[in-house]
């Protein structure tokens, strides 16, 4: 019950905090100017909307490579089981809490909990490299774009953070990880306590041999892996570049990786808050400001992009819907073939 209690409080402040954010955004901007350019988007807002496909579509296959191919998880099941998992990520303030679990228990029929579990905790860790180096590029690229005078600084702090990075998954591959066998023993040790204990020390383990494994035997499919969620950041970037060239504002390459590079940093800070509302477009405006552009041209860029989160999110729900829907008409023709079993038993 507490912890409803607080999901829900926690929800109902996001929520006030981003409507108060958004309203005060709205008041600094013009609102005929703003209603304007996102008229002028129209149908072309499908771009907008297969682009974020094909990070979905990139995010399904990375973890279809990690558990071990198609043929142990069919890719269109990965690709719904995200769907809708990211749709339940968006629409509530418990983000990853709430994401994850739901795409493990959409795939189980194919893999097992446990399996699918530890795939896609793999798959998040090389999606947070990928994140990792994407905002360390967007640093670099702010420190070029508005404080030229730090220019080295900030190249060096980026390939100091690449060395610490590749010195980190190098440890990871040669090293036995023995303060995580460790607590893996203590986990196995006391494993006899309960379910919960016991699942989790499966997770665990299966997971450590999952990385090791790409780590060690399988560069191909770990390059691949890897290949994959890069290119879902360069779609992310893309994803911003249409959007301004839709509404007709002069673009750089610059400009949209600052701008997703904003996005990013407000996602991270700012979980708790459904759909980012108020905040992203805080962030994004601030951020047109500074690139020179008004920032009416940010905070379009957020109502686009909250516009295409909320129409995947819909997907995902229709799918939840039609699954539900499926199951309760598999559980109908059972009991109804068990009656007539009954009847021609008496």
């Amino acid at each position: 019950m507490s912890r409803r209690i607080s999901g829900r409080g926690l929800a109902v402040v996001g929520g006030i905090v981003g409507l108060g954010v958004f309203v005060v955004s709205l008041r600094a901007i013009d609102v005929t100017t703003l209603l304007h350019m996102v008229r002028r988007i129209g149908a072309a807002f499908l771009w907008v909307l297969l682009l974020a496909g094909v990070r979905l579509t990139a995010r399904a296959a990375a973890w279809t490579s990690c558990v071990g191919g198609r043929s142990r998880l069919p890719f269109r099941a990965a690709l719904a089981a995200v769907i809708v998992g990211e749709g339940a990520g968006n629409l509530t303030p418990l983000g990853p809490v709430a994401s994850e679990p739901a795409k493990v228990l959409w795939v189980r029929r194919y893999v097992g909990t446990v399996e699918g579990a530890a795939s896609l905790t793999v798959e998040t860790v090389i999606y947070s490299i990928t994140v990792a180096l994407m905002l360390m590029g967007g640093g670099l690229a702010w420190a070029a774009a508005f404080t030229p005078a730090r220019q080295m600084m900030a190249v060096g702090l980026c390939v100091a953070g690449a060395v610490v990075l590749a010195a980190a998954t190098n440890a990871l591959r040669r090293s036995n990880v023995s303060g995580l066998s460790r607590v893996l023993g203590r986990l196995v040790a006391r494993a006899n306590e309960g379910t919960r204990i016991r699942a989790m020390t499966a997770w665990s383990i299966r997971t450590r041999q999952m990385l090791g494994q790409l780590l060690s035997r399988e560069p191909r499919t770990l390059v691949t892996v890897f290949a994959l969620e890069m290119s879902l950041q360069a779609a992310a970037v893309a994803e911003v570049w249409v959007t301004l060239v839709l509404l007709g504002v002069p673009v750089t390459f610059l400009q949209a990786l600052l701008l997703e590079f904003a996005n990013r940093v407000v996602t991270l800070v700012f979980k708790f808050v459904p759909l980012r509302l108020g905040v992203d477009e805080l962030g994004s405006g601030a951020m047109a400001s500074l690139l020179g552009s008004s920032g009416t041209v940010g905070v379009a860029v957020a109502l686009v992009r909250k516009a295409r989160v909320v129409c995947w999110s819909a997907v995902g729900l229709a799918l939840l819907g039609a699954r539900a829907l499926t199951a309760a008409q598999e559980l109908e023709s059972a009991v109804t073939s068990g009656q007539r079993g009954n009847s021609v038993t008496a």
